[in-house]
């Protein structure tokens, strides 16, 4: 984290930023992509106000929040810049801290180990596979770890959700409290490295249907599809399109009625 002191003067701020200008997100496959100016791993959040309200940073003069994550653990790194601070300003640590304050390394050097540090699923055998990307389908309540390190489905989840509040417009973190959502998670494998970078997922809801006298059970199940997200460097690439939509047809298929979608939108937002 990196502050500068706070000048003197009244409570109230006069500054403002807007904070889908001066906030950047990083992605950082490996230690050299986090020097890199590349303008291809960076990405800027198209929703903020669920984050700071009215998408309004107050109280600083030349404002630079940049976000990194590692792609493979979607661990974080915070680092603030400004040239000028006033009393009453916007904490932005707090502002952000209920989203990656739970995966966030509080040192540069602890995030750069992170992005290095190999990253495998446990769950060997994909649900579907296209070219370098693997897609795997976990239950959120799964008490098995989903990688060596042993970060369980939930703690994973947590912190890609993040992605989803930023680049979808009205998405909302989904009850974890419920053991039938299911995530399926698309990651790519990486050439000549035991690493797997994370690409994109979604959300799916499994529950009984319309009753149906020709069935045994007596119904037929149905499967709402809440978030769909590919990660803006990766949208419309052929590749990853592709895979983001083998995943959805590898989910509808587990079911057979109709698939309602949460808060629709032209394309989901992530082709």
């Amino acid at each position: 984290m990196l502050y500068e002191k706070a000048d003197g003067g009244g409570q109230k701020p006069t500054l403002k930023s807007s904070a889908n200008e001066c906030i950047y997100i990083k992605c950082c496959r490996s230690q050299k992509d986090f020097y890199s100016d590349s303008e291809e791993l960076w990405y800027k959040p198209k929703f903020v106000n669920q984050i700071v309200e009215n998408e309004e940073i107050h109280g600083y003069e030349d404002l630079k929040v940049t976000i990194y994550f590692a792609s493979n653990s979607v661990m974080y790194f915070l680092r603030i810049v400004f040239s000028k601070k006033e009393r009453g300003a916007t904490d932005i640590d707090a502002a952000l801290a209920p989203h990656i304050g739970m995966a966030l390394c509080k040192t540069e050097e602890e995030f750069l180990k992170v992005c290095e540090k190999p990253f495998i699923p446990t769950i060997r055998d994909p649900i579907c596979s296209y070219s370098q990307f693997r897609i795997y389908k976990v239950p959120l309540d799964s008490a098995r770890p989903l990688t060596e390190d042993g970060t369980t489905i939930k703690e994973y989840h947590r912190r890609i959700q993040f992605h989803a509040l930023v680049n979808i417009d009205g998405a909302s973190y989904i009850d974890e409290a419920d053991p039938k959502w299911e995530i399926y998670i698309i990651f790519e494998a990486a050439k000549g490295s035991p690493n797997y970078h994370f690409i994109g997922y979604a959300t799916m809801y499994p529950f009984l249907g319309l009753k149906n006298s020709s069935l045994k059970e007596g119904f037929l199940e149905r499967i709402r599809i809440s978030q769909v997200l590919v990660l803006p460097q990766y949208q419309s690439k052929g590749e990853s399109s592709f895979a983001c939509s083998r995943m959805l047809f590898a989910g509808v298929l587990t079911y057979t009625l109709r698939v309602p979608i949460t808060r629709s939108r032209s394309r989901f937002q992530a082709s």
